[in-house]
């Protein structure tokens, strides 16, 4: 037996990618546990854990827009195992904005974790260019994105990655290019992954 409460603030609206205007969102979490209420005296996995996600959607021209994810960790000595953050990485090849495209699961992990994505929407101006018709006329969109992420266990050097993505192909689809910037592994260090098209 024990004794904890959680609390939640929230505030904004989801898929902020998908709006035509500027936004921001936030989401906080607190979870306080203490097990000496239930006679642990040591406290055993007694600890507070909190998170929050701050999420903004910045218009910067006028077809494009700049998205970033801020995510903060924090939990104490006590914190469990499966109570621990872990940084969120693609599934497969399935990669959406806020996630690591360039990471496995569960790769990094700690009591303390801070982890930022952005991404850049640079509009169709580069398919423009080419003068072929068909890209010209696609509606195809060039992403810039990149991430960092840091935790205080397995994560203490800066992990970094960087890529683009070409979004709307076929009006359905977008496809990333990643690659690791650090924590390189001999297995390779690109990943491409595929998500549905942001608009």
């Amino acid at each position: 037996l024990f004794f904890g409460v959680r609390f939640r603030l929230h505030a904004g609206g989801e898929h902020l990618e998908q709006r035509t205007t500027s936004a921001i969102a936030f989401d906080g979490q607190c979870e306080v546990t203490d097990r000496r209420f239930a006679g642990d005296h040591d406290g055993t996995f007694s600890y507070t854990r909190t998170s929050a996600v701050l999420l903004t959607h910045l218009r910067t021209s006028s077809f494009g827009f700049l998205d970033a994810r801020i995510t903060v960790g924090l939990g104490t000595s006590g914190l469990p195992p499966q109570q621990r953050f872990e940084t969120e990485s693609r599934i497969y090849e399935f990669g959406p904005f806020g996630v690591l495209r360039g990471t496995g699961s569960r790769e990094f992990f700690g009591k303390q974790l801070l982890s930022i994505t952005a991404q850049q929407n640079l509009g169709g101006g580069v398919f423009q260019l080419t003068g072929v018709p068909y890209l010209q006329y696609s509606g195809m969109e060039l992403m810039l994105d990149g991430a960092a992420a840091w935790t205080d266990e397995n994560c203490r050097q800066v992990y970094f990655e960087t890529g683009f993505g070409i979004n709307k192909i076929l009006s359905l689809f977008r496809i990333d290019y990643t690659l690791r910037l650090t924590h390189r592994l001999p297995s390779g260090n690109f990943a491409v992954t595929v998500e549905g098209s942001v608009f």
